[in-house]
């Protein structure tokens, strides 16, 4: 497909994988004419110093957010398709021209492309990999609020622009909130890419888990605030959320007990101790955006 292609690589203190992402960005195959701009949120190490070593263009915004990095690309991005990548990613050779095949296809506006695992090592990045968090497919083919995971996305630029560009007061589920934009004024243009496949170096420790749960349920919250036409939150649901979490932790006492007795490996434990770590965080994260400062933001 011939077309003039905008890359994006929003980066904060990426300095430990930009070069790899950006090695792997430049020698992409069938690639055609690319410009990649790479954003430079604020960062205070070498991040900047490692970009200029590659043919891309740097710029700088200050506003923090992936959404405010993004927009300062739009805005001068000369490409008729935006494609959005992570710095904490690695794109395989054909990553780019799967993912703009699509738009061979004059009704698509927006494509996501599929998202493994960077090489897991321990037993949290084995969660993020056994529960597909990131699956592209089902967040793309989701009932409601489809959408096309931001570290690994494209869409039309004219698209993009008549949509006003990311959210910048969302700080989490910015992707999600585009998606349903573009959607909106383009219904049925999403497209899932599956043969434009990046990896994904997820969080690694117990924190980083943590902070990025309670992101994701505020986040979530805010979608959900947001779309109320399309939110599915109900009077019942707490209890149903409630109900999940508590078999999750009961799924961690008897992963424990199986581990002493040698029924089960300590990794494998370990991964059950991460969802319901995962699961209560995000609940938490959902509630005290949804509820708690729903109510204070209104006294």
């Amino acid at each position: 497909m011939s077309v003039r292609v905008s890359v994006i690589v929003p980066v904060r203190n990426g300095e430990a994988t930009l070069g790899d992402m950006l090695a792997a960005l430049v020698a992409q195959k069938e690639a055609g004419e690319t410009e990649v701009l790479v954003v430079d949120n604020g960062s205070t190490d070498r991040t900047a110093d490692i970009a200029r070593q590659f043919p891309v263009t740097l710029l700088h915004e200050s506003t923090p957010g992936t959404s405010a990095a993004r927009n300062a690309a739009l805005r001068v991005a000369r490409g008729e398709i935006i494609a959005c990548l992570d710095a904490d990613t690695l794109p395989t050779r054909r990553w780019l021209s799967e993912l703009i095949r699509p738009f061979s296809n004059p009704a698509v506006m927006i494509v996501g492309g599929k998202v493994l695992t960077y090489n897991p090592t321990n037993a949290t990045e084995m969660y993020y990999d056994a529960c597909d968090m990131y699956g592209s497919r089902h967040n793309v083919y989701a009932k409601v609020f489809q959408f096309a995971v931001g570290m690994n996305a494209a869409v039309r630029t004219s698209a993009a622009r008549e949509a006003g560009g990311w959210e910048e007061s969302l700080m989490w589920g910015e992707d999600i909130d585009f998606s349903e934009r573009i959607l909106r004024r383009f219904p049925d243009s999403l497209a899932y890419a599956e043969k434009a496949v990046l990896f994904h170096r997820h969080r690694s420790t117990h924190e980083a888990l943590v902070r990025q749960a309670l992101g994701y349920g505020r986040g979530a919250a805010m979608i959900h605030q947001r779309y109320p036409d399309k939110s599915t939150w109900r009077a019942l649901s707490p209890l149903i959320v409630a109900g999940c979490v508590a078999g999750r932790w009961g799924n961690v006492c008897t992963a424990t007990a199986r581990r002493m007795l040698g029924r089960m490996d300590r990794t494998r434990a370990d991964i059950t101790y991460c969802h319901a770590l995962w699961s209560w965080h995000f609940w938490r994260g959902f509630f005290i955006e949804y509820y708690w400062l729903r109510t204070h933001k209104r006294t």
